[in-house]
């Protein structure tokens, strides 16, 4: 079982910084395009304090499993995954489908229409995963300096209770 909690920049970055860095390598196979980790701390923090709950670390028992940041674009409409992320050694074991079961339930109350993300062309494994929770590939596009796909999921604007 996991547990969620809400990230505090300052008092995680332990957790948050190698978690971001692993993400852009798994993703990218480099660091070229990272940036600073000072500018995503401040990032970060913005986002935690528009969205608390979107900004979380998952935990089972005291062990960091990943980290999930979630925002809301066009008015509300799409929720937006900025980063999904799951460390090495809990890839593959189911645990990426008990963050999904997260990102919707953070989403539902707000009825969004559809939920985006991007993946790097080259992230297989990722892609493949993705589509596995009913995501397509809708576009692809650059974002600094990288090719990646805009995927979607179409969630129809429900409020499920």
């Amino acid at each position: 079982m996991l547990t969620f909690r809400a990230i505090d920049p300052q008092r995680d970055q332990a957790w948050v910084i190698p978690n971001r860095r692993d993400s852009f390598l798994v993703s990218f196979g480099s660091y070229e395009h990272y940036g600073r980790d000072e500018e995503y701390l401040v990032w970060l923090q913005m986002r935690c304090e528009q969205f608390p709950l979107g900004q979380v670390l998952a935990f089972e028992g005291r062990e960091n499993v990943g980290q999930l940041e979630l925002t809301l674009r066009e008015g509300g409409k799409v929720g937006y995954v900025n980063l999904y992320y799951l460390r090495s050694e809990y890839r593959g074991r189911g645990y990426g489908k008990l963050l999904h079961e997260y990102v919707e339930m953070f989403f539902r109350p707000f009825a969004v229409q559809r939920l985006e993300l991007r993946v790097s062309l080259s992230n297989a494994r990722a892609i493949r995963f993705y589509e596995k929770l009913g995501f397509v590939v809708a576009y692809e596009e650059e974002m600094k300096g990288q090719r990646v796909f805009r995927m979607q999921k179409e969630m129809g604007g429900r409020v499920e209770g």
